[in-house]
This record gives C-alpha cells, structure tokens and sequence, in this order.
C-alpha cells in the first residue's frame, strides 16, 4: 500500500484522485457501510506525525457540533496563556455560581465563591470533560482569546460559541462546532509541540504537559474501544444527542504514532455512535500502522 492514501470529500460526494490503489475503494466501501449501520454519517481523517498529508480523510470539511472536543481549543489557549505568565496555572481563581452545571464529575458540587487551582481545573476539563472546570477556565480566557487561537492554529471550522450545560437546546448545541481536519490539525499541532517545538502556539513543555491530560483522559469507549489491547492512547471525546466524536493520538511518542479524527454525527440511534467510531478505528488502524 502506498505510504499515503488521501480522498477529498465534500458533502455532494467523495471525489477521488487519479492514481490510487484498489484499497481506498476498499477502505471507502467499508467507512460507508459503518456509516449506513450507525444510522448517521461519518467523518474521519488519520494522518502519521511524520507526514504533510493524511493517510485517509473521508467528509474532513463538514462542520459538526464539536461536543466536548471543543475543550482541546480552550486547553490549547490555557497554555499558550500560561507560556507567557508563569504562575497561570497555580493561580486560583473564584468560581461563579453560574458556572456550575451537570456534567461535572469533579466540580458538580464546586463552592460558589469557591478559589480553585487553574491546573486542576484544566486536569478535569480534559480526563473527565468535568463541564463546570471548562466554564471557569472560559471565563478566564474569554471567548475572543479562545477563537483567536483557533485562527493561529489554522482551522477553517472550528469556534466556541457558547459555554456548556446539562442539557443544551438543541439549536445551541451547534454553536460549538468543527470539522474532522481541525481536530486532526489540533493534535497533530500538539504532537509536533511535543517532540520539536514545532507547536504554533505552546512550548515544547506546555505541549508534553497536554498530551499528558490526554493520555489521562477516562473515556475509552471510541478509539480506545477499537485499538489493540495496550496501545498507547492520548485522546479527547465528546458527546452530544446525535453525535459522538473523538480525536487521538494512537502509539504517542512512538515510531509509528498517528493521529485520528472520528466524528459521527447525524445520528438517528446515539447509542450506535462509539461503536461507529471504534468501527472506523478498526477498519484504519492496521493499513496505518502498515503504512510505514
């Protein structure tokens, strides 16, 4: 197989390059069938942190509701912010009553008024998506620096909109949005921070600190749930009704690492999207590892 597979999708139809191999039809055939099961669509990018291009990229462009992959964005900021103070992180900071929502392993009984480390409200924004943490450490950074981040980095699809509740409208959920490039762009950023300095926002250090959240990171019930036993995983999961997506980075600090984008979305059944994801996973995950 050649070293990079790569379909250019756009919501009319997959658009395919002129010299590709019989196993892209394959590897589409099998993305579309996953997709039919799930009873929604199915967006997904893999790329090697040693490539330019992706390996596979299948609907990499179409803007989805982010859920709580968003928060890479927001942890993304925090320590670019934190680059340039260094005592951000260990500073305490009050917490607002209307911060305090469901969706918070950590923080669901957070004081009012209450002083709390930026550091472990970070911790919990990413290891248990706590939904209270992530809307302190918003109003720490403001929306504008949030977005402009997402500007620096590149992305095309990707704005927080809006803080996060128990349960959003439905016509809000939508305000928190991006696309299966942008998170793969996001991790790849992260991974290249982290080995070379490479990173368009944080330090060498800020991005070994993330990737660590990351592999901290509790729900394995995605990418996890399709990798082999062992692997190395640094993730970020996100969930909301009719969509479930997650990004990782598979192998982390390893030879063959790779970075990988699933968003399921337009879900009719919620309860088939992480098996969707870890379907996709499944099907990816051994041309990859191959590909080297």
């Amino acid at each position: 197989m050649k070293r990079s597979i790569f379909v250019a999708s756009a919501i009319a139809g997959i658009v395919f390059p002129r010299a590709v191999s019989s196993a892209l039809s394959s590897i589409v055939s099998e993305i579309k069938s996953i997709e039919r099961w799930s009873t929604g669509r199915i967006a997904v990018v893999a790329q090697r942190s040693v490539d330019a291009a992706p390996f596979f990229a299948y609907r990499e462009k179409t803007v989805v509701p982010a859920a709580s992959t968003i928060k890479l964005l927001i942890l993304m900021t925090l320590f670019a912010q934190a680059d340039s103070d260094a005592g951000l992180l260990r500073r305490k900071i009050v917490m607002s009553a209307g911060n305090i929502v469901g969706g918070s392993e950590i923080y669901d009984r957070a004081e009012p008024g209450g002083h709390y480390e930026v550091d472990s409200l970070a911790r919990a924004m990413i290891e248990q998506s706590d939904n209270t943490a992530s809307n302190a450490l918003i109003d720490l950074l403001g929306f504008e620096r949030i977005n402009q981040t997402a500007s620096v980095l590149g992305l095309t699809a990707t704005r927080l909109g809006r803080k996060f509740s128990s349960s959003p409208q439905r016509k809000r959920i939508a305000l928190n949005h991006t696309c299966a490039g942008d998170l793969a762009a996001i991790a790849l950023d992260m991974t290249h921070g982290a080995r070379d300095g490479r990173s368009a926002t944080v330090s060498q250090a800020g991005c070994r600190q993330m990737l660590a959240f990351l592999s901290d990171q509790e729900d394995h019930t995605k990418i996890g749930r399709g990798l082999p036993r062992n692997t190395r995983l640094a993730n970020k999961t996100g969930e909301v009704s009719h969509v479930r997506n997650d990004v990782g980075i598979v192998n982390q600090g390893k030879r063959d690492e790779y970075v990988l984008a699933v968003m399921a979305y337009d879900l009719e059944a919620d309860a088939r999207g992480d098996e969707a994801v870890a379907k996709v996973t499944q099907v990816l995950d051994p041309l990859i590892r191959s590909a080297g």
